[in-house]
């Protein structure tokens, strides 16, 4: 993300990483719609999640800026998860914003409750992606 500001050039602010899951469904499951089957899509994208988790500690150049990550409630609650802040805080004090679906918080309101209070305690920041001037009442 950049951001502009008058009579300067853009300035990059932070990097997004996330996975394109179209490119997943094409290189891998091209005769699946992985997006019709809610949890097919939601064991592929945890499974996902855990692999980026396990790999971000050493793509340090990635680290050099704030990051935003596109996560699963779930995987925020994970042993996965926990390796990765021990690992990650080792390494870098640069700000971590996990990016949430909305459909995933509504699935599981007490999880998402749970790391609504954990995961800021860590010193990372939560972020409701995907609202819509439709959905954000609601949250």
């Amino acid at each position: 993300m950049y951001a502009l500001i008058p009579n300067n050039e853009p300035q990059l602010v932070f990097n997004e990483l996330f996975i394109a899951m179209a490119e997943i469904k094409r290189q891998i499951m091209p005769g699946v719609d992985i997006f019709a089957d809610r949890s097919l899509f939601q064991r592929l994208t945890q499974s996902l999640d855990k692999r980026v988790l396990a790999a971000l500690p050493e793509m340090r150049s990635d680290l050099e800026r704030a990051l935003s990550i596109n996560i699963n409630v779930s995987t925020l609650l994970s042993s996965e998860f926990l390796a990765f802040d021990q690992q990650l805080r080792a390494i870098t004090k640069k700000s971590v914003v996990f990016e949430l679906q909305t459909a995933d918080i509504f699935s599981d309101m007490g999880a998402y409750m749970f790391a609504r209070a954990f995961v800021p305690d860590r010193g990372y920041r939560l972020c409701i992606d995907g609202l819509t001037q439709f959905t954000f009442p609601l949250v």
